[in-house]
């Protein structure tokens, strides 16, 4: 059979992500910490995705309180493939600048749905930031018809999001890689739906 790669990359940054999509070879990407504000820098980042000849849907990054710019997720796959936007995506900006959806054409039979979580660093899966992110990752999972794959930037071990039953709560298996993602740990992996997970 064929294989279709899916890549989870927290760039820290658009240039970044732009740089992984000019040169990965995944079909699909989800991107954490794309700090692209709504507006025009939205419409820029997806023109040059455009350009780069990738599909791309983006949750817009928040101003912070001393006037930066924090978090902002993204999901782009090959134009070749496509990409739907989500069915549904989170309407308070806050959740919406760490949580994406979008349907992908690809790895099985009618495609699946492709989420990019950014939880907020340095902090627990317990505290109320990541809680409601999380609720509202649950609640878009609970909407959606058919097989997802979660790719994220959990700020946390597999081994903690194992320990929160996240994973099984909303019927999907825990993917991780051996190797570190983010200095000595792992804190960028997958949750893949019990639809898929043998995929």
């Amino acid at each position: 059979g064929v294989t279709t790669a899916v890549d989870c990359v927290n760039t820290t940054g658009w240039t970044a992500a732009l740089n992984v999509m000019q040169h990965s070879a995944a079909a699909a990407i989800g991107f954490q910490e794309t700090k692209r504000l709504d507006g025009l820098q939205l419409i820029e980042a997806e023109a040059a995705a455009r350009n780069a000849k990738w599909s791309l849907t983006l949750g817009p990054a928040q101003r912070t309180a001393n006037g930066g710019v924090s978090a902002g997720v993204g999901i782009a796959a090959r134009t070749y493939y496509g990409l739907g936007r989500g069915s549904v995506n989170p309407a308070a900006p806050d959740i919406a600048a760490r949580l994406r959806c979008a349907w992908f054409p690809g790895i099985v039979r009618g495609g699946v749905h492709l989420i990019t979580i950014y939880l907020v660093s340095g902090e627990k899966l317990s505290s109320p930031a990541n809680r409601r992110i999380l609720e509202a990752a649950s609640q878009l999972i609970d909407t959606l018809d058919g097989p997802w794959i979660g790719m994220a930037d959990w700020q946390n071990s597999p081994s903690d999001l194992d320990a929160s039953n996240w994973d099984r709560m909303n019927g999907g298996a825990i993917h991780a890689p051996d190797e570190p993602t983010c200095g000595a740990n792992i804190i960028d992996f997958f949750v893949v739906s019990d639809l898929i997970a043998s995929a």
